[in-house]
């Protein structure tokens, strides 16, 4: 993948921290294209597989992934190393995340 690439600059590149800022991205493409969103869904294994992918941004991606529908499935026929998310294990995701993002807010503004 091209992130291996940038990422590979970042380890030789000078700029400081550079590869700390790509970290949510790549456990990001990891998670869709790996296809752990089973392991996401755990708390415990997201915090330590996924530490910097922010729960908001899964949902948002994966209420775009579930729109495209069959076009998820023709483009990752092309691209047999990627993951097919299921669209009921989509709905669940953005449900289950949902809610429990709801609970997160509610949590940190009662204290």
């Amino acid at each position: 993948l091209d992130v291996n690439f940038i990422i590979a600059f970042a380890e030789e590149c000078t700029i400081p921290d550079l590869k700390d800022c790509l970290k949510q991205l790549h456990q990001t493409i990891d998670l869709f294209v790996e296809g752990g969103m089973d392991k996401f869904l755990t708390i415990e294994i997201r915090q330590q597989m996924y530490p910097t992918v922010e729960t908001g941004h899964v949902i948002n991606l994966l209420k775009k992934y579930k729109e495209l529908g069959v076009a998820s499935r023709l483009f990752s026929s092309k691209h047999k190393n990627l993951k097919i998310i299921r669209k009921k294990v989509a709905k669940y995701a953005i449900t289950t995340l949902t809610a429990e993002l709801a609970e997160s807010n509610s949590n940190s503004k009662a204290m």
